[in-house]
């Protein structure tokens, strides 16, 4: 055979396995971001049902499952929720969402139009304050002035002291947002309702506005994190851990859910292809799988395991923590590469030399997900995340038909050599 049609042949091969891995990498993403889960939080308890179906994966595949419970408290919309603007119903999670401390709250309601720059102006502000009692403030833009970091800076810690204070007599807050209708989670209810309105809606008009919104604070919600282990050939007290997060941010209300593709399933897709690669190649070291339930509400599941780790924290050799990995198309950042040099060098020169994605860059160790207490506990640990393709985030729109999968099956390659050449 010519060597041609060698090259041609590897080429084929290697798209075909491409091909294969991209199909369950999609697989496992488009099941864990779909209705039956409820986004994975913390309404109609899809965020068990999200680690049930990690723990059944691992399990099938021949790990040893397990799950640690732990307990903390949350902010949920189970019931209804609605906006209604001069008469014309919005569409949550599009036009609007409503901050997760938000409390319970329904009525029509008069609104204060204000400019962020009066807003931000303490006289001007108790002035309106004080004649604002049972109405809504609306924040909106006067000028591109009113975008900056500090204006926003600002702006943020100005709400958020109002919001935390029961003396105020106002109905609530609108704020006419320009970061558009991202959500997130919270372990406390505010005094009053904080509306995030999109930027791109007109608000000149606005005169009343009836809402509707029923939360429930879970003082004492249940979430667990599931570990899978299969011991090592040589040395099975040794652990190369492989994690991700399976939560995301759930429901808000019983109609509008964000699936959370990127954030967090294709780490768990991640995760669940490497565990079951694994099975069927037994390494020298042992491999614990674990997916941490909690990471959106502040790292608890994490935080919790190293305070009371199943396996002991001197005993992971390296610790790869996936999360937002379905893209690619610009590469790869490795957080706490620029601290761990030497086994970030070995991972970018794997990839120079076969050029598996586009680059690899190196970021300074941070707080942003959960190989964060890992790390100040001494585990050797990288957090990885893909760059480019789609900028849906903590919003309706990160569905899997956004994710281009473009590195996935390049990931997952390099993963398992950077775990060998941590093996020798």
């Amino acid at each position: 055979m010519s060597i041609l049609k060698i090259v041609c042949c590897l080429f084929i091969t290697l798209a075909l396995n491409q091909a294969e891995a991209q199909k369950q990498g999609r697989k496992y993403i488009n099941k864990l971001s779909s209705k039956a889960f409820s986004g994975r939080g913390y309404v109609n308890n899809g965020h068990i049902k999200a680690s049930d179906y990690i723990e059944k994966k691992l399990k099938s595949f021949g790990y040893t499952t397990t799950f640690q419970k732990f307990m903390f408290p949350v902010n949920i919309f189970p019931g209804e929720i609605s906006l209604n603007v001069n008469n014309e119903e919005l569409k949550p999670g599009r036009d609007y969402v409503y901050e997760a401390g938000t409390p319970t709250i329904k009525g029509t309601f008069s609104v204060i139009i204000l400019n962020r720059t009066s807003f931000l102006d303490a006289k001007k502000r108790d002035s309106i304050l004080s004649i604002s009692t049972g109405k809504f403030i609306l924040i909106t833009v006067q000028s591109s002035n009113d975008t900056g970091k500090k204006v926003l800076d600002s702006l943020r810690k100005t709400i958020h002291a109002i919001m935390n204070s029961p003396t105020n007599h106002i109905a609530g807050i609108i704020n006419h947002d320009t970061a558009q209708t991202k959500w997130g989670i919270r372990q406390t209810v505010n005094p009053y309702p904080l509306i995030e309105l999109n930027k791109n809606m007109s608000v000149s008009s606005i005169t009343t506005i009836t809402i509707s919104v029923e939360s429930e604070l879970l003082k004492k919600c249940e979430s667990r994190n599931v570990i899978g282990t299969i011991k090592g050939t040589a040395y099975p007290d040794s652990f190369i851990v492989i994690t991700s997060h399976y939560d995301h941010i759930g429901m808000m209300g019983k109609r509008t859910m964000f699936p959370g593709a990127n954030d967090n399933a294709s780490g768990v897709a991640m995760m669940l292809c490497l565990a079951e690669y694994y099975a069927k190649h037994p390494q020298k070291y042992s491999i614990a799988c674990i997916s941490f339930g909690a990471e959106e509400v502040g790292l608890i599941g994490s935080k919790y395991y190293v305070k009371n780790p199943t396996i002991p924290l001197k005993n992971f050799v390296f610790m790869l923590h996936f999360d937002m990995v379905g893209t690619g198309e610009d590469g790869l950042k490795v957080v706490n590469g620029s601290e761990l040099k030497r086994q970030f060098n070995t991972l970018k020169q794997l990839n120079d030399s076969l050029h598996l994605l586009l680059k690899v860059q190196p970021r300074v160790q941070g707080c942003i997900s959960d190989q964060c207490y890992f790390f100040r506990n001494g585990v050797p640990c990288f957090f990885v995340y893909t760059m480019g393709g789609t900028k849906a985030y903590h919003d309706i729109y990160d569905q899997s038909k956004t994710l281009s999968l473009f590195a996935f099956e390049n990931l997952a390659e390099l993963s398992k050599l950077f775990i060998t050449k941590l093996q020798e």
